[in-house]
């Protein structure tokens, strides 16, 4: 049976926290059941009282290059969906091929510059992997391509490799930013946002204590897809807090080695 994951929200940073009750509330409005619906106004009404005592803080300096990466980032993602379907048009009937083929896995994945920041990184992260799969295919074989020379080299024959390296290491760039203003933020939270922070969480909890009841009682098909939403924003959240533990103690294990004499 399905249920919504369980999520320890006290392991977020503070700018994480309200990232994630951002993307969930839209997916807690999505449930009309009218024993569930007044969780969600409870929820909805906690998060905008957080997000209210939030603002006074106003911007720390690390909100200015987070913003001038995230640009970058989006002009070099709209560089290399240009350049990938203008070359379409190509003369060269295997990279015109090749550059449908880049097209259509850009278009797969829609335009993420309009995403929050979180859902952004996660979209181009899965994008430049599809990307990179496809220009050097473990199997090698593409009935698209009759040339011999650039079966394993494909985004370089239309021009797009370093477009691609340059959205990549952009990507990394700008989550890495992310983390080391959370981490900053987390150590200069109010009373007042904490506070705020426990009463969105609590709504967010009691919501999902309310759907999983309901679903042992009634089953799972009238909640199915809100909750499988839900379970795919955790899981996401799971491996960032996974990535970060891994680091921690990549780092303290990097800190307690013996100094070589």
């Amino acid at each position: 049976m399905t249920q919504i994951k369980g999520l320890d929200l006290k392991e977020l940073h503070q700018e994480e926290d309200f990232g994630f009750h951002q993307l969930m509330l839209i997916e807690t409005a999505k449930c009309t059941d009218a024993k569930v619906t007044p969780l969600h106004n409870a929820y909805a009404a906690a998060f905008a009282h957080f997000d209210e005592v939030l603002k006074p803080g106003g911007k720390d300096p690390m909100t200015a290059q987070l913003l001038d990466a995230d640009n970058q980032r989006d002009q070099v993602y709209s560089g290399t969906s240009v350049q990938a379907h203008n070359m379409i048009k190509h003369f060269d009937p295997d990279k015109a091929a090749i550059a449908k083929v880049v097209s259509d896995i850009i278009d797969k994945y829609g335009d993420p510059r309009s995403l929050p920041y979180i859902k952004e990184n996660g979209v181009i992260e899965n994008l430049v992997q599809d990307l990179k799969a496809y220009d050097n295919p473990a199997g090698g074989d593409r009935p698209e391509i009759e040339s011999v020379e650039i079966e394993h080299n494909r985004l370089s024959a239309i021009g797009l490799k370093e477009w691609v390296d340059q959205l990549e290491s952009l990507n990394k760039r700008f989550i890495q930013l992310f983390s080391d203003r959370n981490a900053i933020q987390a150590t200069t939270i109010t009373g007042a946002s904490k506070a705020g922070r426990e009463e969105a969480d609590k709504a967010y909890r009691a919501f999902v204590k309310r759907v999983n009841a309901l679903i042992e009682v009634n089953g799972e098909e009238d909640y199915l897809t809100v909750v499988n939403n839900m379970n795919k924003l955790i899981d996401y959240q799971q491996t960032i807090l996974a990535a970060r533990s891994t680091r921690n103690a990549n780092k303290k294990k990097k800190d307690d080695r013996p100094e070589i004499e």
